[in-house]
């Protein structure tokens, strides 16, 4: 079972819509305060900014647990985690409306004594899925326990892996053992081998000389016998002294023939018996040779049912073993499955978790709002009592205000007529000095055609324009004689004199680049 913390996770139900739902939680007089602020438990109260043309609807937000003590401020939900299903939290969401538009008076009243107005968000805890959840952990105790089976078999299966290990060790020395009996073995049985053969051909070449010998005795003997019966029919039929010597002398030399068959007959017994010690060594010999042998493929056959043994072993462990990782298998998979639910499961509490703390970030932003509303409707309420207090004096400036723009539009008013009259005195101004420069010029022309006929030296000449005297009156003169006395216009009053005055100096300073006379 799997729990963790997770308050305010989803879906919200707005009803903007439905202000009558929501009327009991919005007093309408400064006498309801009192019921409204003492909220209960875990509400989170939202003072709105209360203006006079204030018309967006405010949102209080209410953290409520079925099992929050008095005491407690911040309530602590918990979900659980179960394969099969997610319980979610219903969360009801309701929306204050003042969309009225409250008059200045009430604004003051209101300022004079704050009622915030609260709205509430109900957390319902959801219920949790027991069979879900014993379920969950049946599952998981069932996946643990054939997990510890299998690491059990692994730990069996450690035993024939060392008794192989074994059995291979003790393999390498019988090998090594059986290669050192081939190496010494050999040359000793190949020596024999020799020896026999060597042996053997003695034999034969003895028993050959013996059986030509015997035969040679036995053809002696014969003729010796033959001879000695002839002799003894003749002595029978005529005995002399001389054919007893005869006699005598052969039968000498029947006794040398009979001493010399038992020697020969002496050597090929002692023949026989060294041939037969001889046929026994080689017996021996090979007789050793059969045991070696015999022993060498016992340990052949030892060696191969050694080499055999841990492949049967092998084998059997590996077929014991097949079950387990089948079992093994099954299982991993349905641990890959778990895991994947599980991880969906994850994914779906980190999806509350963002929920709720998105709705902690609304929350703290909901509060920041407040702190800077309350110190809103403080600034502005300062700023009643200091435009109370300057209120006449604003009147004042006010009046003061006006009759300054009257002023200033008349005067503009004079400016106007001014630049129009000094436009005009401009133009005539220049008409009157191209005149004078006419008559300038005529005058020059006439001077010099009396001079020329006069020798007397004419006085210096002066420049044009050098003479402040002759420059200041002459646009005078020329003013007298181009205008009538029926066009000379009357002198304007001492007033606008001074300010047509006043307009020329402004308008010829060369720092003056705008702005108001100054009548």
């Amino acid at each position: 079972m799997m729990s963790s913390p997770m308050p305010l996770a989803g879906a919200a139900s707005a009803t903007p819509s439905a202000p009558a739902e929501a009327a009991p939680a919005t007093p309408s007089t400064p006498a309801e305060a009192p019921a409204t602020a003492s909220a209960p438990v875990g509400v989170v109260p939202v003072v709105p900014f209360a203006t006079p043309s204030a018309a967006a609807p405010s949102v209080g937000i209410e953290l409520a647990s079925p099992s929050l003590a008095p005491s407690t401020t911040t309530p602590t939900v918990g979900i659980a985690l179960a394969s099969a299903s997610v319980a979610r939290p219903r969360v009801e969401l309701q929306l204050v409306d003042e969309s009225t538009v409250v008059p200045t008076e009430s604004v003051e009243r209101n300022l004079e004594a704050p009622t915030p107005l609260v709205s509430a968000i109900h957390v319902v805890l959801p219920p949790l899925d027991q069979d879900a959840m014993r379920s969950s952990i049946d599952h998981l105790s069932g996946i643990l326990d054939r997990v510890a089976a299998l690491g059990d078999l692994e730990r069996d299966h450690e035993d024939p892996q060392r008794r192989f290990r074994e059995l291979s060790d003790r393999v390498d020395p019988l090998e090594r053992e059986l290669a050192y009996i081939y190496a010494t073995a050999g040359p000793l049985a190949a020596h024999c081998q020799h020896q026999y053969e060597n042996a053997r051909e003695m034999l034969q070449v003895a028993q050959k000389v013996q059986s030509d010998e015997a035969a040679w005795f036995l053809a002696r003997i014969d003729d010796l016998q033959t001879q000695l019966t002839a002799a003894r029919s003749v002595s029978a039929s005529s005995p002399s002294a001389a054919t007893d010597r005869r006699i005598s002398a052969l039968e000498m030399k029947l006794r040398q023939v009979c001493i010399d068959r038992d020697a020969a007959l002496c050597n090929a017994k002692e023949s026989d018996e060294a041939a037969r010690s001889w046929e026994a060594s080689s017996a021996a010999l090979e007789a050793a040779t059969a045991k070696l042998r015999r022993q060498v493929e016992a340990q052949e056959v030892k060696s191969s049912d050694l080499h055999e043994q841990p492949r049967r072993q092998a084998r059997s462990s590996q077929q014991q073993l097949d079950c387990p990782h089948e079992e093994r298998d099954r299982l991993q998979s349905r641990v890959d499955l778990a895991e994947a639910k599980l991880k969906k499961v994850a994914a779906v509490l980190q999806k509350r978790t963002q929920d709720r703390d998105r709705a902690a970030a609304a929350l703290h932003s909901n509060e920041k709002l407040v702190g800077a509303a309350r110190s809103s409707i403080a600034r502005l309420e300062r700023r009643v009592n200091d435009l109370e207090v300057g209120r006449q004096e604003l009147q004042h400036l006010e009046a003061a205000n006006a009759v300054l723009t009257t002023d200033l539009a008349a005067a503009q008013q004079r400016c106007s007529d001014l630049d129009a009259a000094r436009a005009k005195a401009v133009a005539d101004y220049t008409a009157i000095r191209d005149r004078i420069a006419g008559l300038m010029t005529f005058a020059q022309t006439g001077t010099s055609r009396s001079r020329s006929a006069s020798p007397v030296n004419p006085p210096p000449k002066r420049k044009r324009g050098h003479s402040p005297s002759t420059s200041r009156s002459s646009p005078a003169r020329g003013r007298i004689r181009r205008h009538s006395p029926d066009e000379v216009s009357p002198p304007p009053p001492p007033g606008l004199q001074n300010m047509s005055a006043a307009h020329d100096q402004h308008t010829a300073s060369p720092s003056h680049s705008g702005g108001v006379i100054a009548c």
